[in-house]
């Protein structure tokens, strides 16, 4: 596909417009309708302009907007919580687990656990890089009961155990 120079294009105007408007007010509308906003510029970005394949990108359908933004404040709200559930989040919006289990990976192309997962470990790099805190307590911060499981798992998502991240990083 060859490069693309001078485009107008109006949907791209249009939610550049929206995320504009949106961070010049302050955001009035909170941080989960800017990530939207910046998440349905990607997804048309990619859709018409990249070689991605149409079945890689999320899927339209899935969980009501209003649902979902619900749903991932929850998640980003306690994600230290280590009894972050599929179950507890269904409760939330009146659904059962495997149904929400379904919704959320069309609408966000990955499970709920795959997604807070990912949620952990962009906030235990946060903390690696900006706080003293030990290991063991990034652990317990970000839902983990204990340092060796949270190592494990942020060395298969990541790439590399939590200490050296952290060494890199600094």
């Amino acid at each position: 596909m060859p490069p693309f120079f001078g485009i107008r294009d109006d949907q791209i105007r249009s939610i550049s417009r929206s995320l504009e408007m949106e961070l010049n007010n302050g955001c009035p509308s909170g941080r989960i309708f800017g990530e939207q906003l910046g998440s349905a510029f990607a997804s048309y970005l990619a859709v018409h302009y990249s070689r991605a394949a149409p079945m890689l990108l999320p899927s339209r359908r899935g969980l009501p907007m209003a649902r979902l933004a619900r749903i991932l404040e929850h998640i980003d709200q306690h994600l230290g919580d280590d009894c972050l559930t599929v179950d507890g989040l269904a409760s939330l919006i009146g659904l059962s687990g495997p149904r929400l289990g379904n919704l959320f990976k069309e609408s966000m192309g990955q499970p709920p656990h795959t997604y807070i997962n990912i949620k952990r470990m962009e906030r235990a790099k946060k903390l690696l890089l900006e706080s003293n805190l030990s290991i063991a307590e990034i652990a317990f911060e970000v839902g983990f009961s204990n340092q060796s499981s949270f190592t494990d798992r942020f060395r298969r998502i990541v790439g590399m155990p939590p200490g050296r991240f952290r060494d890199e990083g600094r």
